[in-house]
C-alpha cells in the first residue's frame, strides 16, 4: 500500500458511501499502517475520471 493508492480508495469510498473525506481511513494490515486522504479532492477526481475514460475506451475496442 502507498499513499496514492490510499487516496484513491478513500476518494472512492467517500464518493460512493457518502463518507466525509476527512473521516476516511484505510488500514494496511500487512504493514500495520493507517492511511488517511492527503491531497486535493479535485486532482483525485480528475485522476479517477481519466482512468474511467481509459477503461471505457479499451472496453469499446474489444
Amino acid at each position: 500500500m502507498n499513499q496514492q493508492r490510499a487516496n484513491i480508495i478513500c476518494f472512492l469510498i467517500s464518493e460512493s458511501c457518502d463518507v466525509p473525506l476527512p473521516e476516511c481511513r484505510v488500514l494496511d494490515l500487512s504493514m500495520r499502517k493507517i492511511y488517511s486522504f492527503k491531497g486535493s479532492p479535485d486532482t483525485q477526481l480528475e485522476m479517477v475520471e481519466s482512468e474511467i475514460r481509459r477503461i471505457e475506451s479499451e472496453w469499446d475496442d474489444l
